[in-house]
């Protein structure tokens, strides 16, 4: 399989320290047009996990074990998604609770303290971009808000997509 270079950033101390680090990817993956990519028949064609219909983004959600003195790392999920809101929605759930499970069994499995197990998911106010004190929407938990003014201002856009988490 052909593949391709692509630099990973991550943005530390309010991005006043960036590092960066590049990684092999399959080359099918890496495409300017979703139109042309389904021309070529090298292209590895991706469903949405939620529906099946064919994939136009691809949602990643890093989960950090940061707190894993020994071996920190962190895993991104990468998830392909169709052009509906509502699955977007229902794979970030999944993701989530998979994340959950994972975290929890991680803890139950680990002889360390409970600091060292502890896990903070930190989800960025939907308007700002906020990290701090942000609240998750209490109906889907996919997005957050750092007050109500915010919550506000985005329910007209995000009630089409907000879906009771399963």
């Amino acid at each position: 399989m052909a593949t391709r270079s692509v630099r990973f950033e991550f943005k530390c101390n309010g991005g006043a320290k960036v590092l960066r680090y590049s990684f092999q990817v399959p080359s099918a993956l890496v495409r300017p047009d979703g139109q042309a990519m389904q021309q070529d028949p090298t292209y590895m064609q991706l469903f949405c996990e939620n529906c099946g219909k064919p994939t136009v983004k691809t949602l990643m959600t890093p989960m950090s074990w940061m707190h894993n003195v020994s071996d920190p790392f962190v895993n991104v999920w990468v998830t392909p998604a169709c052009s509906k809101g509502t699955c977007e929605t229902k794979l970030r759930q999944l993701v989530q609770t998979t994340m959950h499970m994972i975290a929890g069994s991680a803890a139950g499995a680990s002889s360390s303290s409970a600091s060292d197990s502890a896990t903070v998911e930190l989800i960025p106010c939907q308007i700002c971009g906020k990290l701090d004190g942000t609240k998750k929407c209490g109906k889907c938990k996919v997005v957050a808000y750092c007050g109500r003014d915010h919550q506000v201002q985005d329910w007209p856009a995000h009630k089409k997509v907000c879906t009771q988490k399963a």
